[in-house]
């Protein structure tokens, strides 16, 4: 029990460190702790003034606060080093993050939807004593949070460093690019989801104020549920793509034209397994059997595989891992290790 706490407690201690040693970790808890405050708030002048728009709001708010403790999680997730059992490492967590923050306003923007559509027909009586100005500090929080993620939503944090090697007839390389951090992407595709509710719980108090239509709530928040779901599904696409480990759109065409030039080169005879996934946004990751004539001496095998891990490289892996066999070896374990070759990428 002592050794479970001690632990626990440790745990806390790394996770509490990287927080305050890394700034994105660090932008994430003060903009939490932010959310938790004004949701309180909201969510009590909501139910006094009988807003749909400013619960629905809030409702949301307490989903950007889950969604934020995750994507902080799998930014500490994402920093653990590679081991027995997690070769490529834990980035995964970053994209696994932002699916299931997908999948959160997905679920959010249907339930305001649904509610929506049963108060068009008959619109409640709504308070809008300090609604506005409430909708407007919200607003104004959402505006302080789009501009601390814009820029991690856009871009990763990572390092450009890149390495290779190679065994006989067997190569690596690999490299570890910037890319789209899908976790923050996530979190940023809430807090601007929340600043369109924002936006049109501002709309709907001033035309409920100011001209008594009191239909203008669950119409704001119908649109805002349509804006929500329309920002959300290029999210899911990207990180489905990752998870199920489908080539990258982007990248689809460029690895296709390099298996043909690798195809037309000299000696090749066919190629197996051609394989390109991404484990997260900016690291793309290669693997491929070249198949060569029976007659292709060592040397030649070696040239060769410096020239196709090259071409793979162009088509924009980061890490490949090429092997080369004889068409006698094909099919009994590939390629004979005869030497060992170390490139930079």
């Amino acid at each position: 029990m002592m050794k479970t706490k001690s632990s626990y407690a440790t745990s806390t201690r790394k996770f509490l460190h990287h927080i305050f040693r890394d700034r994105k970790s660090r932008r994430i808890l003060a903009f939490l702790l932010l959310n938790l405050i004004f949701m309180g708030v909201e969510l009590l002048v909501g139910f006094i003034a009988n807003s749909l728009g400013l619960i629905s709001d809030a409702g949301h708010m307490f989903f950007d606060c889950t969604a934020l403790f995750i994507g902080l999680f799998a930014a500490f997730a994402a920093s653990w080093r590679a081991d027995n059992r997690f070769t490529y490492g834990y980035a995964r967590y970053e994209v696994l993050s932002g699916f299931v923050n997908g999948v959160f306003l997905i679920f959010v923007a249907f339930a305001v939807l649904t509610e929506s559509l049963s108060r068009i027909s008959e619109p409640p009586e709504v308070h809008s004593g300090h609604l506005l100005w409430t909708s407007i500090t919200g607003l104004l929080i959402n505006m302080i949070g789009l501009v601390f993620f814009h820029d991690f939503s856009h871009g990763g944090n990572h390092e450009n460093c890149n390495g290779g090697h190679g065994h006989g007839s067997h190569g690596h390389s690999h490299g570890h690019g910037g890319g789209t951090d899908q976790n923050m992407r996530g979190i940023f595709l809430h807090i601007l989801a929340d600043a369109l509710g924002s936006v049109g719980v501002v709309v709907s108090s001033i035309l409920i104020k100011y001209f008594g239509w009191h239909i203008a709530d669950p119409i704001c928040s119908l649109m805002i549920s349509g804006l929500i779901l329309m920002s959300v599904v290029p999210l899911i696409q990207d990180t489905g793509v990752i998870l199920l480990q489908q080539v990258p759109q982007q990248k689809e065409q460029a690895f296709a034209a390099a298996l043909v030039e690798i195809r037309h080169m000299e000696n090749v005879q066919s190629l197996a397994e051609p394989h390109m996934w991404s484990v997260r946004g900016g690291l793309f990751v290669t693997t491929l059997h070249v198949i060569v004539e029976e007659e292709t001496t060592s040397e030649r095998q070696q040239a060769l595989l410096r020239k196709v891990v090259t071409v793979l490289k162009v088509s924009g892996a980061n890490h490949t891992t090429v092997q080369i066999s004889r068409v006698r070896d094909y099919g009994k374990g590939g390629g004979r290790m005869t030497m060992s070759l170390h490139e930079t990428v």
